[in-house]
């Protein structure tokens, strides 16, 4: 089974069908020649991660039906761990971040800011409640995240209970957050009775939850008008802890304000940066080798 799984990404699948040997010239209608496989030039179509994991998952649950009826002794394919796919990402470098910062400064712009400055998810930012964010004292608590649904926009609570957190506001983001508030105000008043008061942070015109679709194409202007290259809105996370563990902050305070369970998911998910960092270090012990300063100082 195991092995079944490993060899299975790594098969071309139009070589294993023939997809391409099927292509018929003759078609009155789809007249198409073979152009790969079927000509000695592999397209190397193989199938994504998430398909791996969904045979899985299939012969998974059809063997557990072959043990519950005492046909199997048990289940192999609930044996295999598949290892989890890291998606690359390219953060924000800190000139282009303070750029996009920049531009962030219109209607819905703390969004954006809290967004590159705390690390939240988009989930996180859009289910805040004032009643979770004290102003005065300088910081805010991760209780519920914002989901879509079938059935529309729905709250639910946090994943984890390291997910369910409290994080310190930077200054320039309570000030953001007061400035937003006042609009939210004006909007109010001008919504009168459509109002819905949900008591939500971040809301459209009439006091409902920010659709991820308008988080998304305000986030795809900020860039343009920054003129910085695209990232996707969850690659701001990304940059903040970026630019933190690049600043020398200590990796079990980055785990704390991004919520991760546990700290390995965060030195493997920022390995790269730290190898940076690490490069930067032993550089440094190789330039006070080479000085010229060969006197010890003694304390």
């Amino acid at each position: 089974m195991r092995t079944f799984l490993d060899r299975l990404p790594t098969v071309c699948q139009c070589c294993a069908w023939g997809w391409d040997a099927k292509r018929n010239p003759t078609h009155r209608v789809k007249a198409r020649r073979p152009r790969c496989c079927a000509i000695g030039n592999c397209c190397a179509k193989n199938i994504s991660p998430n398909t791996v994991r969904y045979v899985r998952a299939v012969l998974s649950t059809a063997l557990a039906g072959g043990v519950r009826e005492d046909i199997l002794g048990r289940n192999v394919a609930s044996a295999v761990r598949l290892p989890t796919p890291r998606s690359d990402f390219q953060p924000f470098t800190l000139g282009e971040s303070r750029r996009y910062l920049l531009a962030a400064y219109h209607r819905h712009g703390p969004l954006f800011e809290l967004a590159l400055r705390t690390g939240l998810r988009r989930g996180e930012l859009l289910g805040l409640r004032w009643d979770d964010i004290d102003l005065d004292a300088g910081h805010l608590h991760v209780r519920r995240t914002l989901a879509r649904t079938r059935g529309g926009a729905t709250f639910q609570p946090v994943k984890t209970h390291r997910s369910a957190r409290r994080i310190v506001l930077p200054h320039d983001c309570v000030t953001a957050l007061r400035r937003y508030r006042t609009r939210q105000d004006i909007d109010r008043r001008a919504a009168a009775d459509d109002w819905s008061d949900q008591g939500l942070v971040f809301t459209n015109t009439v006091g409902g939850p920010l659709d991820s679709a308008t988080v998304h194409r305000h986030h795809q202007v900020i860039c343009e008008i920054a003129d910085v290259r695209y990232i996707r809105f969850h690659d701001l996370r990304h940059t903040c802890a970026s630019l933190l563990l690049e600043q020398g902050v200590e990796l079990v305070t980055i785990k704390d304000l991004l919520g991760h369970a546990q700290i390995h998911t965060t030195a493997d998910i920022y390995s790269h940066v730290r190898l940076r960092t690490q490069r930067t270090a032993v550089e440094a012990i190789g330039d006070a080798l080479q000085s010229d300063d060969d006197s010890d100082e003694k304390t």
